[in-house]
């Protein structure tokens, strides 16, 4: 229930258990002072289909905005287009709503370097323009917190010399985690 509220650092009391979805949002700081940010969901030995459901439009988000994203595009147009594969698939939408507290309720990302949110900001009415050696996150996210249910996809990623979207993230986007 805990991850059905964007950014909720949780319990540490609160066991794991088998289906129920966890988000881990991981920002890891480099000795030279830059940081990284990741975020997977993962459901240890299975997932529901609700969660799938929620888990595969969370992950075509993703694709089309990273594939979408390049120099000198602006960074509120790639949250339109977030809001716009959302809101075909059913999802509630930020753009549509501001006060949303489910669905897809907050912004697409950030940039990334010597603080984990700095410019360009990518959300709602932003007018940022990505260009090369951009270093940013796109992490679209749905939340229904009533139903228990929430999925958040997050990389860092970079637009190298030929204004190309690269990732610098190296963790599978793997659902569901194996127990023996």
């Amino acid at each position: 229930v805990q991850a059905t509220v964007p950014h909720n650092s949780g319990e540490p009391n609160t066991p794991i258990s088998l289906g129920v979805p966890i988000i881990f949002d991981l920002f890891p700081k480099e000795t030279k002072g830059y940081f990284h940010d990741v975020t997977r969901t993962w459901c240890f030995g299975y997932a529901p289909d609700d969660i799938q459901g929620l888990y595969d439009d969370v992950l075509g988000c993703f694709k089309v905005v990273k594939n979408t994203s390049a120099s000198g595009l602006s960074t509120g147009d790639l949250q339109e287009l977030a809001c716009k594969y959302f809101r075909e698939r059913g999802h509630p939408v930020i753009m549509d709503d501001p006060e949303l507290l489910e669905g897809y309720p907050h912004s697409l990302g950030h940039g990334v370097g010597l603080d984990v949110h700095e410019s360009p900001f990518i959300g709602s009415g932003d007018k940022n323009l990505l260009s090369k050696g951009n270093v940013f996150t796109i992490e679209p996210g749905l939340y229904y917190p009533k139903r228990g249910l929430a999925v958040r996809i997050e990389d860092t990623l970079y637009l190298n010399s030929e204004g190309k979207c690269i990732s610098m993230t190296d963790v599978p986007y793997d659902l569901v985690v194996s127990v023996e």
